[in-house]
């Protein structure tokens, strides 16, 4: 337990500073196409940096598809609605703490405009695809992207794509 809190810790640290290493913009300009481009512009530089430690860590990996690197520096462009940071902090200890509030807490964004953000939270997936599809993200992007949370994807060819993007997404 210490190290998952050091570790989610380190995260929000990691977050605050949105810290970019030199050669991530020509990693980004060579991995996706110019309208996504500017999707991916249009995160936060905290958002941007997880990012881009998601698709190095792919690459690092051995990944070479174009599809979940483009997803891996799209993911969360759904969180660009508002979802500002210490809500983010509450929906990781909620997930931990209590894992049934945050439905709830969700569900009550549509009538109270303090909670809006965990809907917000709960719903990027989708406000993401939908995104990255106007766009001109492939329907492989839009999927990956889609899904990133859950594990519904009807396309079998993509499933070992959204493992590798869900199991790095969720150590950076």
């Amino acid at each position: 337990m210490l190290a998952r809190t050091r570790y989610r810790t380190a995260q929000v640290f990691r977050h605050l500073s949105g810290c970019l290493r030199r050669g991530d913009g020509a990693l980004v300009a060579a991995t996706l196409p110019p309208g996504l481009l500017a999707l991916f512009e249009s995160q936060q530089p905290g958002d941007q940096a997880h990012a881009l430690r998601v698709c190095r860590r792919l690459l690092e990996q051995g990944h070479c598809e174009p599809a979940l690197l483009q997803a891996a520096l799209l993911h969360d462009v759904g969180k660009v609605v508002g979802v500002p940071l210490p809500y983010r902090v509450a929906v990781v200890l909620l997930r931990w703490l209590a894992p049934g509030w945050l439905p709830r807490l969700a569900a009550g964004g549509e009538q109270r405009r303090w909670l809006q953000p965990f809907a917000s939270s709960r719903d990027h997936p989708a406000l993401g695809a939908r995104l990255a599809a106007e766009a001109g993200a492939t329907l492989a992007v839009v999927a990956l992207i889609a899904h990133h949370q859950d594990e519904t994807i009807v396309d079998q060819q993509l499933i070992p794509l959204l493992q590798a993007l869900q199991a790095v997404d969720d150590r950076s």
